[in-house]
């Protein structure tokens, strides 16, 4: 049973995570006890059951570029987040035939308090924010980074990811 009371195995069976994909040149971290910004440029592609929503669309189909840092940037709002150009340019744009998210995911600094795990519960410390990059501008190429705002209302729930894909499934950009 999740915390909202709803089995997991519901959520489980809408919602999946389809592929993460890893560009040639992604090499693993390195083991340390203080974490730094992942730098993972490819996306995951979070996809529906067919039957699971209603709508004009079925499938449908979300790509999120996940961003990881221990830099507490969650203590203000909005939150300021660089991102290469490169990236920042894969995720913004209207004419994108699968929506696209950018996912940012504050963790502790010290590695061994990211995860509590027991064969009771999983817990996660810390949160997650998106942000829709579709209607950002166009930056000069001789731009290195782009530092975006994230609200921090805007949480990465498993309610907002529902919200998403329902109107993902209904035509509408999320």
């Amino acid at each position: 049973m999740r915390f909202d009371g709803t089995p997991f195995a519901e959520y489980s069976s809408e919602i999946g995570i389809t592929g993460i994909a890893r560009t040639p040149d992604r090499k693993p971290l390195p083991h340390r006890q203080r974490a730094g910004r992942s730098e993972c440029t490819s996306p995951a592609f979070l996809q529906s059951d067919a039957g699971s929503y209603r709508g004009t669309i079925r499938s449908p189909r979300l790509e999120v570029q996940l961003k990881c840092t221990a830099e507490p940037i969650w203590q203000s709002d909005p939150m300021r987040f660089a991102l290469k150009k490169k990236n920042y340019d894969d995720l913004r744009g209207d004419d994108l035939l699968v929506p696209r998210m950018l996912i940012v995911v504050c963790v502790p600094e010290d590695i061994t308090l990211w995860l509590d795990q027991s064969e009771e519960r999983m817990i996660l410390q810390r949160c997650g924010y998106y942000l829709s990059l579709r209607d950002f501008p166009a930056r000069p190429a001789s731009q290195g980074s782009i530092t975006v705002q994230i609200p921090r209302r805007q949480q990465f729930t498993v309610t907002e990811l529902r919200r998403m894909m329902d109107m993902i499934g209904k035509g509408q950009r999320p």
